[in-house]
């Protein structure tokens, strides 16, 4: 599980999704439920919109056919998508990829989300492909995003690509970029709702 292209022909961005209205009860949700459930409350389209201005801020002027957004199918990511993506005038749809869903957690799906230390804590200390808990292992999310990846360096250059998705999948996501373990998501800082962090190349 690798980027086949190193430098990345695209850039890439990481955004994780806005305020929940699960983040707010701390509740998780990984499973299809979350694709018509438990969307952005009202401060988390703020920001959204907010991550926009950052996103401008950070990189100056652009032409908007040179930005791709693509996000979870999860309604959360989705409606963080929608919201950057109208903030920054851009013509062009979201894509929606069910590759950038949420980690499934398992025995903890529509649990307490105190139980994600419980699952981090035994990330750490077992192999990549382990399926503790019966949650989806950390291997098995870092080879569906970065084929996700894979595909969009196959298909594009020169483009500013914004990945909106969920606080496990971007931490797994990062160990790709940087050559690591996956079961060392937990050591990359912690991305909070709405955080844009761009990747190095």
């Amino acid at each position: 599980m690798s980027l086949n292209t190193r430098p990345t022909k695209n850039e890439y961005f990481l955004l994780r999704h806005g305020q929940s209205e699960a983040n707010v009860i701390g509740l998780i949700v990984s499973t299809e439920l979350g694709i018509v459930k438990y969307g952005l409350t009202e401060k988390g389209k703020e920001q959204a919109r907010e991550a926009a201005q950052r996103f401008q801020d950070t990189v100056g002027t652009f032409q908007p056919e040179d930005i791709l957004v693509v996000t979870s199918d999860f309604l959360r990511a989705v409606e963080t998508a929608a919201q950057f993506s109208t903030a920054l005038n851009l013509q062009a749809q979201p894509t929606l990829d069910a590759r950038l869903r949420e980690r499934f957690f398992g025995e903890f799906d529509m649990k307490d989300n105190t139980n994600y230390d419980r699952v981090w804590d035994t990330d750490t200390v077992s192999e990549p492909n382990s399926a503790h808990f019966g949650c989806e292992s950390v291997l098995a999310v870092a080879q569906r995003a970065a084929d996700l990846v894979n595909e969009l360096e196959r298909s594009h250059n020169g483009k500013r690509i914004i990945l909106v998705a969920h606080g496990d999948t971007l931490q797994i996501l990062q160990t790709v970029f940087l050559g690591i373990s996956p079961s060392l998501q937990r050591s990359v800082k912690h991305m909070e709702n709405c955080e844009l962090r761009r990747m190095e190349p």
